[in-house]
C-alpha cells in the first residue's frame, strides 16, 4: 500500500466522537504506536498507556487525521482496528 492508501484507511477508522464519551479511547500514532487513555472529561488529563510501541517506519504527520505539533494520531474503536492499521504502517 502507498502512504495515501494507508492514510485513507486511517481517516476511515478515525472516530473522534469516541474521545468525547466517558470511558477509554484507543489511539494509533503516525509510527504505529497504539495507546489507550481515559476519554470524556478526563481526556488528556491522565496517563497515556502504551499498548504497542512505535515502529521504525511511520506515516508523514500531515497525512494523519489529527495533527499536533510533532505528532499525528487517530482515535479508533478497538485494539483489533489498531493492530490492522499498525500492520499497514509496518508495510510502508
Amino acid at each position: 500500500m502507498t502512504n495515501i492508501e494507508v492514510a485513507e484507511e486511517l481517516r476511515k477508522a478515525h472516530k473522534p466522537e469516541l474521545a468525547k464519551q466517558p470511558g477509554m479511547v484507543w489511539q494509533i500514532w503516525e509510527d504505529g504506536e497504539l495507546t489507550l487513555q481515559k476519554s470524556g472529561e478526563l481526556l488528556w488529563q491522565r496517563n497515556l498507556h502504551c499498548i504497542e510501541c512505535g515502529l521504525a517506519k511511520s506515516l508523514p504527520i500531515e497525512l494523519m487525521p489529527v495533527k499536533e505539533t510533532k505528532h499525528g494520531y487517530a482515535f479508533i474503536d478497538s485494539e483489533e482496528t489498531g493492530k490492522r492499521l499498525r500492520a499497514l504502517i509496518a508495510q510502508l
